[in-house]
């Protein structure tokens, strides 16, 4: 990746923010980014989100079902 932001980080840091991407916590991960950073040296909203969709991209898509984890199965949430 090649982002300046990208490479501030520690390595600590890109790798929890890649866990966060990879669980499809993309806010969670905009702010893990800019929370690393000093007040004075943060980078803005816009850059960081730009850093978290190429990373994002980078990852790839996951091949994971979401599901409900409060269904049953056979239910039907309230349809009769």
């Amino acid at each position: 990746m090649d982002s300046p932001i990208w490479a501030m980080l520690s390595a600590a840091e890109r790798s929890a923010v890649g866990g966060l991407i990879q669980q499809d916590h993309r806010i969670a991960a905009v702010a893990r980014v800019r929370e690393a950073f000093r007040a004075e040296s943060r980078p803005g909203l816009y850059e960081t989100l730009d850093v978290v969709a190429e990373r994002y991209l980078e990852l790839g898509p996951t091949d994971r079902v979401i599901s409900d984890p409060a269904a049953e199965p056979g239910d039907t949430h309230g349809e009769s």
